[in-house]
């Protein structure tokens, strides 16, 4: 007896009819249950928009509706390709180690961590430098930045910028804040991943422009105000 399509873990009777008689087996026969075992294409852009092929059996013998999974997030297109293979159009989204999920009728198969967004980098910057006092912004470029603002942070050096303004995947804004020193590093983060670009900023160097007193006794003593840029905001150690 050559069995029927039917769906995967579905149970069916057996029935045997010989002339007038007939034999039934009630749940004898079990349809195999869906298994994915492996996923070909294992990270790509937190855009998404690409496709990932799961392998795997009992994915049934038709285009019945299957329905694929990455994370919590639906695949944007789900395709039946054999009983053994489905592609599944990912969506966009950030962080690693995503499980992978087919579904078929009411059964379904998971691959634990087998997707993963690429991580965030910094590759430049528009602006790499600004005055002591801050308060201007600093585009930084790069790529895996999420494609919504979730909560876009940046900072330059070890202080947060003023303000962080998520653009695209590709670009964050970053208002300085006040601070001293060249090549510092400016940090992007969004939704808990983080690029970097060393070295990437330095507030101005000190300039000397002026001087209020000019001349005082050999016993010194007295004061002399500098005047110039780039003394910093707070007494640093001028």
């Amino acid at each position: 007896c050559q069995g029927g399509t039917g769906a995967a873990g579905e149970t069916a009777e057996v029935v045997v009819t010989v002339g007038q008689q007939v034999a039934t087996k009630a749940s004898s026969f079990v349809y195999q249950s869906v298994q994915a075992t492996s996923v070909v294409q294992l990270t790509g852009p937190t855009t998404g928009s690409v496709s990932l092929t799961v392998l795997g059996s009992g994915f049934g013998l038709d285009d019945r509706s299957i329905d694929g999974r990455v994370g919590e997030t639906a695949c944007e297109a789900s395709r039946w390709v054999s009983s053994s293979a489905m592609t599944c159009r990912v969506g966009a989204g950030m962080r690693s180690s995503h499980s992978v999920t087919v579904s078929v009728g009411g059964d379904s198969t998971s691959i634990a961590g087998s997707w993963s967004y690429r991580e965030a980098a910094v590759s430049s910057l528009s602006g790499t430098n600004g005055p002591t006092t801050g308060g201007v912004e600093v585009t930084v470029h790069g790529s895996g930045l999420g494609t919504a603002g979730y909560s876009a942070k940046a900072r330059v050096g070890d202080t947060g910028c003023e303000t962080s303004q998520w653009v695209s995947d590709s670009t964050v804004v970053c208002k300085a804040g006040s601070g001293v020193g060249g090549g510092v590093g400016v940090t992007a983060s969004v939704a808990g991943v983080t690029g970097v670009q060393s070295q990437g900023w330095s507030y101005d160097g000190v300039s000397v422009s002026s001087l209020s007193g000019t001349n005082g006794p050999t016993t010194g003593g007295v004061e002399v105000t500098v005047h110039g840029s780039g003394l910093g905001t707070a007494g640093y150690s001028a």
